[in-house]
C-alpha cells in the first residue's frame, strides 16, 4: 500500500451556497499545474488518499467531497442531486483555485461529472481519465412512471436517516460485501472516513436522499452531446473484474463519442480500482498525463 502522506483538510463556500470539503496535496508548489480528483457515488474524497500522494510530483491535487456526501453540505430541504448541480460546484471550486486548464480525473458518477464538465468547458480541461465514468446503464421504464416512483419516494426517503452500525469495523464489513475486493485494512480505514458517530453507533455520512432512484435516467444519446465536445485527450479505464463491466457493442457505442481517446485495463482491480491497486492507477493517470 502506498505511503499515506496526509493531505490539507479544507472547507469551501462555494457560489452554489454549498459548503465544500475538499482534500489537497501540494498546494503550495505553484510551479505544478492542478489535478482535480472527482470520487463517485457514495464516497469521498478520501478514496484518492492512496493515489493522490503518488501524483504529487507533477500536480497540485484537489480533491473534493461532492455535495451530499463526506464532509460537504447537504441540498436544502426540498432540493435533489442533478448532474448539473454537480458541474455548477466543480465550476465554482475550480474557479475559486485556478484560472488555468486543469487535468481531472473521475471515477464512476465522477466520471460522468468530468466528462460532462470537459463538453462544457472544453478549454478548460488539459487532460482527462476516467475510471468506469461512462454512466449506468440506460433504463427501460417509461420517464412517466419513473418520475411518479420518485415522487413516490423522495419525501420519505429524505426524513429517514441512513442505517447504523455497531462500529467503524461492522460499517467496514458493509463496504466488504459491496466490494469484496477491498482489503480489510482498507476497507477499515474507508469507513472511519465515511462514517460519523450516532448514538453510540455509526452512521454513513451521505445524504440519505441519495437512496431514491433518480426522476431522470441516464441516456447515452444525451451524454454524447458532452463527449462529442470533449477537446482534451482522454483515457477510459475499467477494471479487470469489475462486476460494471458493460456490454462490448454498449462500450463501443459510448467510447465512440469520444475525439481523442485510448483505453487501459488495470489488472486484478474491480470498480473501485483507486482502492484495490492505487499505484497501477496512479502510473495510468501520469503516463496518460505526461
Amino acid at each position: 500500500m502506498t505511503t499515506l502522506i496526509k493531505p490539507t483538510s479544507k472547507k469551501i463556500i462555494l457560489d452554489t451556497g454549498i459548503e465544500q470539503h475538499v482534500l489537497l496535496w501540494n498546494e503550495s508548489q505553484d510551479d505544478k499545474p492542478w489535478l482535480a480528483l472527482v470520487h463517485g457515488f457514495l464516497d469521498s474524497a478520501w478514496s484518492w488518499e492512496h493515489v493522490a500522494p503518488l501524483l504529487t510530483s507533477s500536480f497540485k491535487v484537489i480533491a473534493p467531497d461532492l455535495r451530499g456526501h463526506g464532509d460537504s453540505s447537504n441540498i436544502g430541504l426540498g432540493g435533489y442531486y442533478h448532474f448539473v448541480d454537480y458541474i455548477a460546484d466543480l465550476k465554482s471550486l475550480l474557479n475559486k483555485v485556478t484560472h488555468a486548464p486543469v487535468c481531472m480525473v473521475g471515477h464512476s458518477l465522477g466520471g460522468v461529472i468530468a466528462s460532462f464538465y470537459a463538453g462544457i468547458y472544453p478549454k478548460e480541461i488539459q487532460s482527462l481519465v476516467l475510471l468506469e465514468g461512462l454512466g449506468p446503464s440506460e433504463s427501460s421504464v417509461p420517464l412517466p412512471d419513473r418520475i411518479v416512483k420518485w415522487l413516490d419516494t423522495w419525501n420519505t426517503q429524505s426524513k429517514r436517516p441512513n442505517k447504523t452500525y455497531a462500529s467503524v469495523s461492522e460499517a467496514a464489513k458493509r463496504l466488504q460485501k459491496t466490494d469484496p475486493l477491498l482489503s480489510e485494512d482498507v476497507a477499515k480505514r474507508l469507513a472511519g472516513k465515511l462514517t460519523k458517530p450516532s448514538n453510540e453507533h455509526v452512521v454513513f455520512k451521505h445524504d440519505p436522499l441519495h437512496m431514491t432512484r433518480a426522476p431522470y435516467p441516464f441516456l447515452v444519446d444525451t451524454a454524447a452531446q458532452f463527449w462529442q465536445r470533449i477537446e482534451a485527450p482522454t483515457l477510459l479505464v475499467d477494471g479487470e473484474k469489475s462486476r460494471f463491466k458493460k456490454e462490448a457493442h454498449d462500450t463501443e457505442r459510448r467510447t465512440s463519442y469520444f475525439p481523442n481517446k485510448s483505453s487501459k485495463t488495470v489488472q486484478n482491480a474491480g470498480h473501485w480500482m483507486q482502492l484495490h491497486q492505487p499505484k497501477a492507477v496512479a502510473d495510468l493517470i501520469l503516463d496518460h498525463f505526461q
